[in-house]
This record gives C-alpha cells, structure tokens and sequence, in this order.
C-alpha cells in the first residue's frame, strides 16, 4: 500500500497517493520502523495538496516516534517536512530553523537524498524572501551532491530553481545553460514516469485481483460450508432412519415398534401430533 502510495506521488496524483498511504498507516505498528515515514508521507501529500492545516498533526506524531525509538534519519525527514509547513505558512523564521537542524542531521547521517531535499527546499526558501545570492548558494550545493552522487531525484526542480534565480539575477548565460540542462533532464524524467505509470497499471491490476481472490476464497469456503452442513445432516438422518428400522425388526411387539418410530420421528421434526 506504502509502495502504491509512492508511486502516486511520483505522478503527482496526490489525492490517490494520500489514499493509499492512509490505508497503509492503518496497518501498521507505532513500533514499525517504517511508520514515522508513512506519517511523513501523509504530511508531503497534504503539503503538495496546499493543506497546510493538516500535515501537522502527522509530523508532531512521527516526531515524538521518531524520537522515543532514537530514529535519527525518520527524525530527519520529519524535521524537512515540518519546515516545509512552516515556510508555507510564512513563519519563515521557525522554517529556516527547523531546515538547518535537519540538514545538520542529514549531514551527520551522511544522507545524500535528504540533504539534497533540505538545501533544495532551503534554496526555495531563500528565493521566495529575495535573499537569491543565498539561493543560489544552497541550490548549487543541492546540484553539487546530485552530480557527485548521481542521483536525479530532484534534479529537474534544482535546475528549474536555478534558471529563475540566474535570470532575476540577470546572469543570462548560466540561465541559457542550466534552462538546456533543465530541458533534458526532463526528457529523460518523461521516460521514467512512462515506465511508472506501466508499473501502476500492474500493482493496481494484481492488488485488485488479490481482494477478488480473496473474496472468491471466501464465498467458496461458504459455500462448502453449506454442503458440508448439508451433507451431515443428510447422514445423520440416514443413520436415524437404520437404527429406526433395526429396532422395528428387532420387536414383535406393537407399542414397543410405535414407541420406538415415535422417538426417533421426534428428533427429525415436530411430533406434537403423532400417529400410525
């Protein structure tokens, strides 16, 4: 379910990936280690939604998690989270506290994605409170360890970050230069999301599939359940009749033979009348 989740998120169908994380948290225990994350999650899907109301209540609790069972990288990406709501809701001096902790964090961690995110996130920050030499100095470390650690999780957004912060700046040359990177990037990132959707299109077939099978185990259990029944009833009523029949012919004598068809009748129907 965390994994559907994900890949929702990778498509920016945010609602769906909100659902599904959701349904995962509810099968989880506050000792799972990977419950925190789920939270997170929650949050960055309420975040991309623009319901900054509601993430708090996730990360609060994933903090106090993350914390009592010493989590220190679930304890990171809470604290990334958490600064993103601040910025949001422009308490831009909690936000800019709260981001230096967790990058000092995932520094200490040696965390490449998250530190990535965080000075990503922090470079936005800057940008929107017109601070852009501090922008681009965040933005350029964010590259930096993208480059050096070859992953492309956030490079489109880092090399979109850095054309609008270079052309405020009117530095049009590295603007031309990174909007050309930025153009790439995207195509290569167009390639991937086709392969996800392929990839959703077959965890969502084979989860559907799996509730159908379940459901089917079920009717069919019922269904043995009811011939089963049946079948038993059917015995023991064949098994009255014999012994019935045995004691008939094992008497002559009249009332003991009625007295015995009136005691066997009685435990397969209703002799409030009876007569032969």
């Amino acid at each position: 379910l965390s994994n559907l989740g994900e890949i929702f998120f990778r498509l920016q169908k945010f609602d769906d990936a909100l659902k599904y994380y959701l349904k995962a948290s509810k099968t989880m225990q506050v000792t799972d280690i990977n419950y925190p994350i789920v939270l997170g999650n929650i949050a960055k899907a309420h975040i991309e939604l623009r319901e900054y109301d509601k993430p708090l209540e996730y990360l609060f609790k994933g903090i106090d998690i993350a914390q009592k069972y010493d989590q220190k990288m679930n304890h990171t990406f809470l604290l990334s989270n958490l600064g993103q709501v601040h910025h949001h809701q422009k308490n831009y001096g909690e936000a800019r506290k709260i981001y230096f902790k967790a990058l000092a964090q995932a520094k200490f961690l040696k965390h490449n994605i998250y530190q990535i995110e965080l000075l990503l996130n922090i470079g936005k920050h800057f940008c929107q409170t017109d601070d852009l030499e501090k922008s681009l100095y965040y933005l350029q470390e964010a590259l930096g360890i993208s480059e050096t650690s070859n992953n492309t999780t956030y490079l489109s957004e880092i090399y979109d970050m850095l054309y609008l912060v270079s052309k405020r700046e009117k530095k049009h040359e590295k603007a031309l230069a990174y909007l050309e990177n930025l153009y790439q990037t995207n195509k290569k990132i167009f390639d991937q999301k086709l392969s996800d959707k392929i990839s959703i299109l077959s965890a969502d077939y084979e989860y559907k599939q799996a509730i159908q099978e379940k459901e089917i185990y079920r009717l069919e259990h019922i269904e043995l359940k009811k011939n089963s029944d049946y079948l038993k009833q059917s015995y023991q009523t064949i098994s009255l009749l014999s012994s019935i029949g045995k004691k008939i012919t094992s008497n002559l004598e009249i009332d003991v033979i009625i007295e015995d068809i009136y005691q066997g009748i009685s435990s397969l129907m209703d002799t409030t009348i009876f007569g032969l």
